[in-house]
């Protein structure tokens, strides 16, 4: 058991070491009493400003004891020989991690992209080179493991347990299937005009019955789903609109598929453009999914489409919408940790000052960021990949990567991508 003094027991000071120790099993308590911290027999934490005799003092900044929501003054600081941040010229590695955990330097940005999303260069992990590594697991195991020499105590911290989880997102269900006479009209005028040449060989092709649908590839998905692999899928059921397209979720057979894959596979919902700032139709877009599903399979987990995560509002709205778990935490213009973590981990949420019961699950890489983004070719995606998942492995967590039914179907710029999810499954599934 370790003791921890500070003069004030914040929010944030529980939060953050909270995912320093007691996600590792590590047993520890707080005190503000000064004659508890001096008659403890336990190794002993002095985390404040003021010096107490024969007590290991961490002097800490003043940004865990803050409730304000004001960018700190950050510059690189050093912990026992680690990088870590310095907020006032003070050195304070567990303010760091709360401070990449919370996302706090979301809160109130205006450096967004024409989707309103978080700009990850911005962000400090990029300018300090962090962001593909678990930059908060590995403050906090730096950490246990200076206190452990400082006591000369094994505090036998348990490494979090690992997973691989395969996610898909169904945007679009079908390219050319089930879609309605004015939607084949005007994508072939698109197709024409555009010579297209590809699409409307695969669409005769299609219309012929000499080749499936090339979104079609739920087989494979279905695939995916033996023990220990459990994937999970989040379908798009919002209305047309510029940047909503899939088929009508009132399409009997759409909802005949989706009972269908939901049969092995858990659905989530992956809310609409449009729904990311209207609370309203988020939750009519939820009751849609479970009426699909059917009254025994609430769903309880989200990812936003075109990974629209605005903190802390989208998060407060799904909170209110009943979801419990959501998958949006990470970058589409980049792999990597934009929590500085592959592990789930309750949202902070810094406008009410408090923990919430909101599950958050970090994902490493999207497909659309190596082929779309990175413009990698498959071989130097799977260098990344492996990169990827050995730090997850190394530290704990879950590798969450995200796909689309449409990206693995090898066809046109996804012609090579399947084998870089199958390179994944095979790497990370051990």
């Amino acid at each position: 058991m370790l003791t921890i003094y500070s003069e004030t027991i914040t929010e944030r000071l529980i939060y953050t070491f909270n995912f320093i120790f007691k996600d590792r099993n590590i047993d520890y308590k707080f005190t503000n009493d000064k004659a508890h911290i001096l008659q403890s027999d336990s190794p002993k934490i002095n985390f404040s400003k003021i010096d107490l005799a024969g007590i290991h003092k961490i002097e800490p900044s003043s940004f865990l004891f803050d409730e304000s929501i004001v960018q700190p003054a950050l510059s690189l600081g050093h912990y026992e020989g680690m990088e870590t941040l310095s907020f006032s010229g003070v050195p304070d590695l567990p303010g760091a991690l709360f401070y990449c955990l919370s996302r706090f330097e979301e809160y109130g940005s205006h450096q967004r992209d024409q989707h309103d999303r978080y700009l990850s260069k911005f962000s400090v992990q990029s300018k300090y080179n962090w962001l593909e590594f678990a930059i908060c697991d590995r403050w906090a195991e730096h950490f246990i493991h200076t206190l452990e020499k400082v006591f000369s105590i094994e505090l036998n911290a348990i490494t979090p347990k690992y997973a691989y989880v395969p996610t898909f997102d169904i945007d679009n269900t079908y390219a050319f299937k089930w879609k309605n006479k004015w939607r084949q009209v005007a994508a072939k005028w698109r197709e024409k005009i555009k010579g297209d040449t590809a699409r409307i060989d695969a669409r005769k092709n299609f219309t012929n019955n000499s080749a499936k649908d090339p979104y079609d590839t739920f087989d494979t998905i279905l695939s995916l789903a033996k023990a220990p692999i459990q994937p999970l899928v989040f379908w798009h059921l919002g209305d047309y609109s510029t940047f909503d397209k899939n088929i009508h979720w009132q399409d009997l057979r759409h909802q005949q598929l989706i009972q269908f894959v939901s049969e092995k596979i858990e659905i989530g919902l992956h809310p609409s453009y449009k729904s990311n700032t209207s609370f309203a139709l988020l939750n009519e877009e939820k009751n849609r999914l479970n009426s699909i599903l059917g009254p025994d399979k609430n769903t309880k987990r989200s990812r936003q489409h075109f990974l629209k995560l605005k903190i802390p509002l989208t998060y407060q709205r799904i909170i209110k919408a009943g979801f419990a778990h959501d998958y949006t935490m990470g970058y589409a213009d980049c792999v990597g940790f934009r929590a500085g973590t592959a592990r789930p981990h309750f949202f902070f949420d810094l406008d009410h000052n408090e923990t919430t019961k909101l599950l958050v699950h970090p994902f490493a890489y999207m497909d659309g960021t190596l082929n779309e983004y990175l413009k990698l070719a498959p071989i130097d995606a799977e260098a990344k990949i492996k990169a990827l998942v050995n730090e997850v492995k190394k530290y704990g967590g879950e590798f969450i990567c995200i796909w689309h039914n449409e990206t693995i179907g090898e066809f046109g710029k996804w012609k090579g991508w399947k084998s870089v999810l199958d390179y994944t499954t095979r790497i990370a599934n051990v």
